[in-house]
């Protein structure tokens, strides 16, 4: 998952080609919705196809088996809310569920005093009441005030997300029904 401008985008290649930075084996989601591969030749990357639009940091994607969805989550700074976008199919449609808001205590300091780089999704520290785990890279704002503890201007924590969905079979998905959200880590 990547951005290109405000669009979420897609792109996917082997790990061998990553490491060896083989560019011919990386492919693109097209405009048209079909994997198309880099062109070295020629017009290089295709048209993409944008899977949303958000101005906020995306997270990694990851496929939740207990929802069947591909899901992807953003922490947005101006509403302090956590929002999962989710998708049946890889290639979305994706539907944005407002998870609720962030804890206030979890920067132990005004949260709009900070920036959210980015929020990635743990699956292999999720636990029974821990439905995901995120951690969210978080900056320090202001310009002429110390942060909270000296020399924290960039700072990850870790946030338990535990939600109760009710997730039909079909395509047409309800919103969360309650929301607990506590910070996991303290400063």
């Amino acid at each position: 998952l990547g951005s290109l401008g405000d669009a979420k985008v897609l792109a996917r290649a082997s790990l061998d080609g990553l490491i060896y930075l083989e560019w011919g084996t990386v492919e693109y989601l097209s405009s048209n919705g079909t994997w198309k591969p880099y062109d070295g030749a020629g017009d290089g990357v295709p048209a993409l196809l944008p899977l949303w639009r958000s101005s906020f940091p995306a997270s990694s994607l990851h496929f939740d088996s207990t929802i069947g969805r591909w899901c992807s989550f953003e922490a947005r700074d101006d509403s302090e809310s956590l929002v999962l976008r989710a998708a049946e199919s890889l290639e979305g449609p994706y539907e944005a569920w407002d998870l609720g808001r962030l804890p206030e205590d979890l920067m132990k300091s005004p949260l709009n005093d900070w920036d959210i780089i980015s929020v990635q999704i743990h699956p292999e520290l999720a636990v029974e009441g821990c439905q995901w785990m995120l951690s969210l890279n978080m900056r320090w704002r202001p310009v002429g005030r110390s942060p909270p503890k000296p020399g924290l201007h960039n700072f990850p924590r870790l946030l338990c997300v535990s939600v109760r969905l009710a997730v039909p079979t079909t395509t047409t998905v309800p919103p969360p029904t309650t929301t607990t959200v506590p910070p996991t880590t303290t400063p």
